[in-house]
């Protein structure tokens, strides 16, 4: 189940999420200035990847502070997603639209970053995650991830789809409210169970969503 819900679960559908109303409690998805939760008491790195590009990274202080700005990222890293259904479908992934599906365009490029912490001494420290609690599979609980689009995206509607580049979704139902634009933002997803089913919620936001906090996972 790890992978179902922790891989910004994967690159798939491209974390499609509904760009989020009410306060703005976080940075610009673009750069900022952001703390990480159960940082050790030490000085390091975090670095901001993609496969094995390290797009930039920053100073980590002892108290997990840090400031970053996310480059475009060369074309060349980018990743080019269908979205129309079809397409999947005929990628044997199984998907059923469910209710009225809008995208736009047909086709976009897409980049996810990993969140790579190092101590002073170049030493892998685990994962940074950006969440509302720590990793436990239960309803409610949120992630966010960073992504790049190269265009304005929109993906609205409801799918069944185990498997797309948003991620690999094992039997769960989608509720898609995406609204991303050009540049850099954070795709979030919320997981909620209705008649033992679950349903994940996916909105996207160009600043941090309220009660997402930047966390360390340490392996």
């Amino acid at each position: 189940m790890k992978r179902f819900f922790l891989r910004g679960v994967g690159l798939g559908l491209l974390a499609v999420l509904s760009a989020c109303s009410g306060a703005v409690s976080g940075p610009s998805a673009s750069g900022g200035s952001v703390a990480i939760l159960g940082w050790p008491a030490a000085s390091g790195t975090l670095r901001f990847q993609s496969g094995t590009t390290v797009l930039t990274q920053s100073p980590v202080d002892s108290g997990g502070q840090l400031q970053y700005q996310l480059p475009t990222p060369d074309p060349a890293l980018l990743t080019q997603q269908n979205l129309v259904p079809d397409t999947w479908r005929t990628k044997g992934n199984g998907c059923i639209v469910k209710t009225s599906y809008q995208y736009s365009p047909s086709t976009i490029k897409h980049l996810r970053v990993d969140l790579l912490p190092l101590d002073g001494s170049g030493k892998s420290l685990g994962s940074v995650i950006l969440a509302n609690q720590q990793p436990v599979l239960e309803p409610g609980q949120k992630y966010a991830y960073l992504d790049y689009f190269d265009q304005d995206t929109t993906m609205k509607g409801t799918i069944d789809c185990p498997s797309t580049f948003l991620g690999f979704w094992q039997d769960v139902t989608l509720n898609l409210d995406l609204e991303a634009k050009q540049g850099w933002n954070y795709v979030l997803a919320e997981y909620r169970v209705v008649k033992d089913k679950w349903i994940v919620n996916i909105s996207s936001s160009t600043t941090l969503p309220e009660g997402i906090r930047w966390r360390l996972q340490q392996p």
